[in-house]
């Protein structure tokens, strides 16, 4: 049993924020973008950052910062990878810049085996295993 099946319960949403590509920004040495929403409620229409997304060397985002629709910060998101630039560690903060949700990320074999969720007082709330089973050749 080797075709590999696959139960992700979890989304891993920001790979897919931005049309480009890791390899496309790294290529062209992007730092940060910077996503604008326009919000026409009134006749001027104005223009609130709601999103600021950051990546490192490789491509992989290594932060995200959100705004709500009036400009005003509501969370900010750290992202960890290890030396085959899979993602070990997120931390999520309050505006206040204070950690509320961590998740870390364990790998074998070059696939996720497990994800465990910790709390602001960094007490372990949830655990998932992720289980591969392989079909016969």
């Amino acid at each position: 049993m080797k075709t590999l099946i696959f139960v992700l319960s979890f989304c891993l949403l920001t790979a897919n924020l931005f049309p480009q590509s890791r390899k496309k920004i790294k290529e062209l040495g992007i730092e940060s973008i910077t996503e604008i929403k326009v919000d026409y409620e009134d006749s001027n229409g104005k223009e609130i950052m709601r999103f600021v997304t950051v990546y490192d060397e490789q491509g992989n985002v290594i932060k995200e910062v959100d705004y709500d629709k009036t400009g005003k910060l509501t969370e900010i998101i750290t992202y960890e990878y290890n030396e085959d630039n899979d993602k070990t560690k997120e931390v999520h903060y309050r505006p206040n810049k204070k950690p509320y949700r961590t998740l870390t990320y364990k790998y074998e074999n070059g696939l996720i085996s497990e994800r465990d969720e910790y709390d602001e007082s960094n007490r372990l709330v949830s655990k998932k295993k992720y289980i591969y089973k392989y079909k016969d050749n």
